[in-house]
């Protein structure tokens, strides 16, 4: 639905790039979508049926959080919910996981300052889980929300159904993985 225009302007719109897989690779299909409308993300993706999302779609920016944020958690977290609702169901009805790969951002991890970042190295997964920005926390929603499907989904009713999600998070800064199935 081309958001990146609303988001940044003429310079975000991304249609020369639809365009360019079109032309490029013959099985490109695109399906033109808000992800923050359950009802047709879920239509799209089962008619779909695929043991393999990427998800990929969001507002990428610290600032526009900050200055928009129904617009960052609706397309951010109300999104990434939408997307790993639809890999459960898809888990279920398979009788597999689905393997659910999720772009996060070092911004999740809240080191305060870059002095703080020089001095901290390496950094695990499990370490300053506490995002500074608007951006960072929707961020680590979004993981926390893919680890929930993963390993926890329905745990309190009568038949637990974790582990139909493989959730897979990546930081794109960092080339780390987190994961979390």
């Amino acid at each position: 639905n081309n958001m990146r225009a609303d988001f940044f302007g003429p310079q975000g719109d991304t249609r020369w790039n639809q365009e360019r897989l079109k032309a490029q690779f013959k099985s490109f299909h695109h399906h033109e979508l808000d992800i923050r409308d359950r009802k047709a993300v879920l239509e799209c993706l089962e008619a779909l049926k695929p043991d393999m999302v990427v998800h990929t779609a969001a507002q990428p920016s610290h600032d526009l959080a900050a200055s928009r944020p129904f617009d960052d958690f609706d397309t951010n977290a109300v999104g990434t919910l939408n997307m790993l609702e639809f890999a459960q169901k898809e888990g279920e009805s398979h009788g597999r996981p689905v393997v659910f790969f999720y772009p996060s951002s070092i911004a999740a991890y809240g080191l305060p300052d870059s002095g703080s970042k020089a001095g901290a190295g390496r950094v695990r997964e499990d370490e300053y889980n506490t995002p500074t920005t608007m951006y960072g926390c929707n961020k680590l929603y979004c993981e926390q929300l893919g680890r929930y499907y993963a390993r926890f989904y329905k745990q309190l009713s009568a038949e637990p159904q974790a582990g139909r999600v493989d959730f897979r998070c990546v930081e794109q800064q960092r080339v780390a993985t987190r994961c979390c199935g």
